[in-house]
């Protein structure tokens, strides 16, 4: 959460930046007068105006943060769910299989003990995830039964079933290879 809150400041810092210098030099373009406290208020109000629309796009999404980092390692009921349970051919080390999945997605939680891990796809800004992934999941190794259940769900509502949907088939390929 740190992580998303320090990456979306630096992100509107820079839009504040850009659009106060587009601003400035659209007036020196021009030959005018610069006002420059004016262009700078302008370009703060311009990023509170981005920020509130952003934070009731993630309003949503919230919770799901909450439930991925804190260390509840219980099942999550959340709304476009979607579950499977892998049966395993043979024995799988928790600790190669939470290596093989750090390498495709991020671990926000896990727990050795348990054998209980939460992950979700990693933040590219230049995609339409808005910076915190698409699809998250939920994954409990159980050795006594050899079986793995995974519960893979949509980060900003039931309408992203479909990344859901795409992960757990990923993530159940990962798991055949090994």
């Amino acid at each position: 959460m740190r992580k998303l809150f320090r990456d979306r400041v630096v992100i509107y810092l820079s839009m504040c930046i850009l659009y106060t210098g587009t601003l400035v030099h659209m007036y020196i373009g021009r030959g005018r007068d610069i006002d420059f406290s004016g262009k700078i208020i302008s370009g703060i109000m311009f990023v509170i105006i981005m920020a509130l629309f952003q934070t009731m796009i993630d309003y949503s999404v919230f919770s799901r943060i909450k439930y991925l980092e804190n260390n509840d390692i219980s099942k999550p009921t959340i709304k476009g769910a979607s579950s499977s349970e892998i049966v395993l051919s043979n024995r799988v080390d928790f600790s190669r299989l939470k290596s093989k999945i750090a390498s495709k997605w991020l671990i926000t939680y896990f727990d050795d003990t348990s054998h209980v891990m939460k992950f979700r796809k990693k933040v590219n800004y230049f995609t339409d995830s808005w910076g915190i992934g698409r699809a998250a999941a939920w994954l409990k190794l159980d050795d006594v039964s050899g079986k793995i259940h995974l519960e893979c769900f949509p980060m900003s509502g039931i309408q992203d079933k479909k990344h859901a949907l795409k992960m757990r088939t990923e993530v159940e390929e990962l798991i055949e290879t090994l």
